[in-house]
Parts: structure tokens; sequence; C-alpha cells
């Protein structure tokens, strides 16, 4: 497991600037969905279940598996 922060890592609230993905077939997903490198995105909630987590993009906002979220590395 990677030691830096990721997505998956953030808080409800908690906000982080995207670094990297790892995994190419993954960063093209998300860079498809607009989350590009330096974006700031904010964790709004995750599931109950913990297997699924919402995030804000600037305007938008996109839910996501645990897995993909903890493939944004976030800048420390």
């Amino acid at each position: 497991m990677s030691k830096d922060k990721t997505a998956a890592n953030l808080r409800k609230g908690e906000t982080g600037v995207v670094k990297a993905y790892e995994g190419r077939a993954l960063a093209n997903k998300l860079v498809t969905l607009g989350l590009l490198p330096e974006s700031t995105i904010t964790m709004v909630r995750k599931s109950p279940l913990g297997d699924a987590c919402y995030l804000q993009l600037d305007h938008q906002k996109i839910a996501l598996r645990m897995s993909e979220a903890a493939a944004i590395v976030l800048y420390n």
C-alpha cells in the first residue's frame, strides 16, 4: 500500500489537490470524468458500508468506488 495521501483517506469536508494517479487505465477514466492533475477535490461523503465515496470537483460531484479513490494520489 502506498504511503502517499489518497482521496480515499480524506474525511468528510476535507479537501485535497490531485498530484497523480496509480494505474494508467484508471487514470484515463478519471481524466475523462474531468479529474485532472492539480484539481481540487472535496470529500462530500462516504457510503455507510465504506465501499464508495462522493467527491466534489469544481461544480460537479462524482461517485467513485473506494478502490478508485485510493488510486488518486494527493499532495501532502
